[in-house]
């Protein structure tokens, strides 16, 4: 059975498929949380305070729908387009992130959030 969360920004709600990592679980038993939204270029992200290290999956460059975690940061990140380091149109972000999970939720109307 796969589990799936939640992720409430203001009116929008995301459905997560979330993957079975060590992050994943870590961050399923510390759920419900809340968090103060904020914007970096395309990425919302939000502080989610638990210690994981980076898993050995982590990446910089993601994929549209990914919901990724940055150790280093304590944050979820959800990207979806370009950064100030991003070359072209990739999603890159600041630095490694687990993949924790995946969304086909059109990330795209994060956009209007300013943070």
């Amino acid at each position: 059975m796969l589990n799936k969360c939640k992720i409430t920004i203001h009116d929008i709600s995301i459905i997560v498929i979330i993957k079975k990592t060590f992050t994943s679980i870590k961050i399923w038993k510390t759920f419900s949380y809340t968090s103060i939204n904020k914007k970096w270029d395309d990425e919302n992200y939000f502080r989610f305070d638990i210690n994981c290290p980076l898993e050995c999956d982590a990446k910089s460059v993601i994929e549209l729908g990914d919901i990724v975690f940055w150790p280093e940061g304590k944050c979820i990140a959800l990207g979806y387009g370009p950064t100030a380091i991003s070359k072209g149109q990739e999603i890159r972000l600041i630095s490694k992130y687990n993949i924790r999970g995946k969304s086909t939720f059109n990330m795209h109307r994060l956009k209007k959030f300013s943070g």
